[in-house]
């Protein structure tokens, strides 16, 4: 099977991020202006303001896991953890894809020819 993008759904509050984390990934728009002292722990030292664009891959019980696109060198790998809730803003702005299955016939159907009469030789 083939998936490709058929939408989008937008997140605009924290039970919408949590909802959509269920799915897959989701991108998120935050605070950002601190990132660059960013080393370890979980960051809170933010406002609610957009100014940064991430992907949120991961929930806990105290803080999201998001991926940044600075390298692996940045951060814990790439990656930081936020203090969960709304903190930096992070549930005021993202979307998340809504996947569609591409179904071919001839492919998902090939058995029906080995099956059909006047197919056999």
């Amino acid at each position: 099977m083939k998936y490709f993008i058929k939408d989008y759904q937008s997140i605009k509050n924290c039970a919408a991020l949590e909802k959509a984390i269920k799915f897959g990934p989701a991108v998120v728009g935050l605070d950002g202006r601190n990132f660059p002292k960013y080393q370890y722990s979980i960051f809170s030292d933010c406002q609610r303001k957009t100014t940064h664009y991430a992907t949120i891959v991961g929930i806990s019980y105290d803080h999201y896991k998001l991926q940044n696109s600075w390298g692996r060198k940045w951060g814990e790998r790439g990656y930081i953890r936020v203090n969960a809730g709304d903190t930096c803003g992070i549930c005021l702005r993202g979307s998340y894809p809504i996947m569609k299955e591409e179904w071919n016939w001839f492919t998902n159907n090939s058995y029906i020819y080995e099956e059909c009469w006047w197919f056999k030789k």
